[in-house]
Parts: C-alpha cells; structure tokens; sequence
C-alpha cells in the first residue's frame, strides 16, 4: 500500500474522532455558520469587501449581517412564525 504507517494511523484516529457526539455537534455548528456566510456571498453580494481598513470593512460586514437579518425576520414573520410587537 503507498500510505507509511504513520499516515495510515492519522487517518484511523481521524475516522474514530468524527465518530463522537462533539465531532458531530460541532459539524452541524459549522454547516450553519458557512450556509449563512455563503448566503452573504451569494445573495447580498458581499465576497469582496469594497471598504479598505479593518474599521472599514467591520462595519460593511455588520451592514451585511444586519440586511441578512432583516429579511429573515420579515420572511418568518410572513409565515407567522414570529409576531410583531
């Protein structure tokens, strides 16, 4: 076989690893965390910042996130899901 012994081992502990609830658990963490930076990327066109400086580029993101929320908020609300006050 052309994998060494030590890489064959690496891939072992890997495959017990995502076998335990944490693995898990922080896998579905991280699909919904990239789902909602794809849906930035996507629909509210954000995969290049136009604003220079981490300052800059902070308050775009927040902008982003702030629009993204928004339009959650008003499709749940459509569907009755959330009352307005």
């Amino acid at each position: 076989m052309w994998l060494s012994t030590d890489i064959a081992g690496g891939t072992q502990s890997v495959r017990e690893l995502a076998k335990t609830e944490a693995y898990q658990r922080s896998r579905r963490q991280r699909y919904k965390v990239e789902r909602l930076f794809g849906e930035l990327k996507t629909r509210i066109n954000l995969s290049r910042l136009r604003l220079r400086r981490l300052r800059n580029a902070s308050e775009q993101f927040l902008m982003a996130a702030t629009a993204q929320n928004l339009k959650r908020l008003v499709k749940n609300i459509d569907r009755g899901e959330v009352k307005p006050a």
